[in-house]
């Protein structure tokens, strides 16, 4: 399996295609992957979380569906556990040796606001650094071209 990483737009998948033909499987977005199976778990955690939040004193609060989730990875699962899960999801059933991943480097830059978008982004960062770990090879792309780092 190959990674190749990079800021949007900076041509990624072109040089993929170039390179690699027709025989490969390309998994593109991959960021935008990880996205939507954590909105489903933040869907999923909001309807098992209906009973409600609680102040640091144990007092009933009400509360979003956001804060709902937050209180759930944070008594249930780590950050680092509900990457892992994320990761076995998308990755089941591949193929290493005919596959490359593509995903838009998203941790750089200012901070997001929105809880979601900075857990989304850290746990994108913690899935590319697995992903990395059992890729043969690593590529950053700019500018489409690809500077290999591992």
């Amino acid at each position: 399996m190959d990674l190749f990483v990079g800021g949007h737009a900076q041509g990624k998948l072109q040089l993929v295609k170039e390179s690699y033909g027709e025989d490969i499987t390309i998994i593109n977005e991959f960021h935008i992957k990880i996205r939507d199976e954590l909105q489903k778990f933040v869907e999923t955690a909001g309807q098992a979380g209906s009973e409600g939040c609680k102040t640091a004193e144990g007092n009933d609060v009400n509360c979003t569906e956001k804060e709902k989730y937050e209180s759930r990875i944070s008594e249930e699962l780590s950050e680092n556990e509900l990457a892992d899960m994320i990761f076995e999801k998308l990755t089941a059933g591949i193929i290493y040796e005919k596959t490359v991943i593509i995903s838009d480097e998203i941790g750089c830059g200012i901070v997001p606001m929105d809880r979601f978008d900075r857990l989304w982004r850290d746990i994108t960062g913690k899935i590319l650094v697995k992903t990395a770990k059992i890729s043969e090879n690593v590529f950053r792309v700019t500018c489409g071209i690809a500077n290999k780092i591992k």
